[in-house]
């Protein structure tokens, strides 16, 4: 959750997958984002998601959020998520 994002221009979450077939998804409403249901997702660990808005650091009040996180193998996998 970030409460008060006064300094800060992004929030990025990167996913690695260490072994298997494991996809990322993100939202900021569904409290369990899913393969159907997103804000926003990786495949593959192929991007990284970013929520940000540098050009205006008034709407830095965007990113004041709780993100919630959803990762789903398609089979057994390992990964490493950083935030």
């Amino acid at each position: 959750m970030i409460d008060e994002p006064i300094n800060i221009e992004n929030i990025t979450f990167k996913m690695t997958t260490l072994h298997g077939d494991a996809d990322l998804y993100v939202s900021r409403n569904l409290q369990k984002p899913n393969r159907q249901q997103f804000e926003k997702f990786s495949i593959l660990g192929r991007k990284d998601i970013i929520y940000y808005d540098k050009s205006d650091p008034t709407k830095a009040s965007l990113l004041k959020a709780t993100y919630y996180i959803g990762v789903f193998g398609y089979q057994q996998s390992t990964y490493q998520l950083i935030a």
